[in-house]
């Protein structure tokens, strides 16, 4: 990265000579006047300046806009990837006894990636003096109406760690939230109770010895709520013989994650009305549309950023006319033409945007990839964690570089940069050769 910055260093003062040296050498070539003059040292630092501007709001922008892009993604695939995307409820026994049958249908859709049954408890945990409130999951973890997306988050535990004195094998074994499992201070074949307030309200409370086996582990929001279980043993514990009677409805996983809402009152439509569906986008689009607004102010943000480095060529170019003034003039009494002279000065700025976009685009790469690790170390050194997953849907940083997203970048620079180079050499025509030379 240090050789590239120095190559970039060194285009500069290229790029700086673009204008001045340009002008320079072809007034010597054609008086015949061989003499090196001295190069303007301002007109070098400012053309180095601009475009050091620039390399960093290109490298700023296309970091911002990576980790963004690194949220959006997670937030596909982990959250909304483990959370259903849709929901089919099912409250009629005859429905809860053929839910085979509707999961067959609902999974014969195109749209339909994989059809779950779950069950739901809601309650607490407790584990010594210590508990943390969380629902546990029932589902089943193989066969064709099993759900692959939240299974490979299960991470299943040492058993030869565990602090529990006693081992009862015959106990459910549950899958406790990583977060979860964390504030209650569990190693996996520990015993856990869970307090239930029951299925309706007329059922009392009641309480499970569970042993803890592993965790859920997506380092989202979700290791703080979640809990899972088999659906069988889920069944036992809500004393169901049939397990069929313990499904509460059937989770959904789509293909494309904005067909949930649509998919789902197509389902209940076609059913009649008989059933009750929900999809993620209530649940969880609030917060997905929250991501997507923070990217666009953000990305206009440093968009900004770049704008104001690409019009600092502006007044560079102005300086160099300026200085170069003598030059130009001598250049037109020679014969040449303001096309010429416009086409140096629109060089001059377009090829500053070039490598302001090239070495930035390059710069924010590498400081994106770094991203994740350069935080990883600031936590590690401060022992502390910036994102804590009761406040942010997600605890670390995320990076998805895009090349979409570096060609877009290229394009804009190297435009605002044209744009921004057009009225400086249209000044450099406007130069009277006469008034020019009168004090030369």
């Amino acid at each position: 990265m240090i050789n590239a910055l120095n190559i970039a260093w060194r285009y500069a003062g290229i790029g700086s000579g673009l204008g001045s040296g340009m002008l320079a050498k072809l007034v010597r070539r054609i008086t015949g006047n061989t003499e090196p003059q001295q190069s303007g040292s301002m007109m070098s630092f400012l053309s180095r300046m601009s475009m050091i501007g620039l390399i960093i709001g290109v490298a700023l922008l296309y970091t911002v806009l990576s980790v963004m892009n690194g949220f959006d993604y997670e937030m596909r695939t982990k959250i909304i990837g483990v959370v259903p995307q849709g929901v089919i409820y099912l409250d009629d026994l005859q429905d809860k006894d053929n839910w085979d049958r509707t999961a067959s249908d609902i999974l014969a859709r195109p749209e339909v990636v994989s059809v779950t049954p779950f069950s739901t408890m809601e309650g607490l945990f407790v584990a010594g003096d210590k508990s943390a409130a969380a629902a546990i999951i029932g589902i089943q973890f193989e066969g064709a109406f099993s759900e692959p997306r939240l299974v490979q988050f299960l991470n299943r535990g040492d058993p030869n760690k565990s602090t529990s004195s006693e081992r009862q094998d015959e106990l459910v074994e549950i899958y406790l939230g990583a977060q979860v499992a964390k504030q209650l201070q569990l190693a996996a074949g520990d015993t856990v109770s869970f307090v239930s307030a029951g299925n309706d309200r007329t059922q009392s409370a009641s309480v499970y010895n569970l042993r803890f086996i592993g965790t859920l582990s997506t380092q989202t929001e979700v290791d703080n709520a979640l809990a899972i279980v088999a659906l069988e043993d889920s069944a036992s514990l809500r004393g169901m013989s049939n397990a069929a009677r313990a499904v509460d409805g059937l989770r959904l996983q789509f293909d494309d994650i904005f067909e949930a809402a649509p998919a789902i009152t197509n389902i209940v439509r076609d059913r009649d009305y008989t059933l009750r569906g929900d999809s993620w986008m209530r649940t969880h689009g609030n917060l997905y549309h929250a991501i997507l607004m923070s990217k666009r102010i953000v990305s206009l943000l440093m968009a900004l950023v770049i704008a104001i480095a690409a019009f600092n060529v502006v007044s560079t170019l102005v300086l160099v006319i300026m200085d170069k003034q003598g030059d130009i003039a001598i250049l037109r009494t020679m014969g040449a033409r303001k096309s010429q002279i416009l086409s140096i000065f629109l060089f001059q700025g377009l090829f500053i945007g070039l490598i302001g976009a090239v070495f930035g685009l390059a710069l924010g790469a590498v400081l994106a990839s770094a991203t994740p690790s350069i935080v990883q170390l600031l936590e590690n050194v401060l022992n502390l964690q910036f994102l804590q997953s009761d406040v942010y849907p997600i605890t670390y940083i995320p990076v998805d570089l895009r090349l979409t997203d570096a060609l877009h970048i290229f394009v804009v620079v190297i435009g605002l940069t044209f744009l921004a180079t057009i009225f400086p050499a249209w000044l450099a025509t406007r130069i009277r050769p006469a008034q020019a030379l009168r004090y030369e």
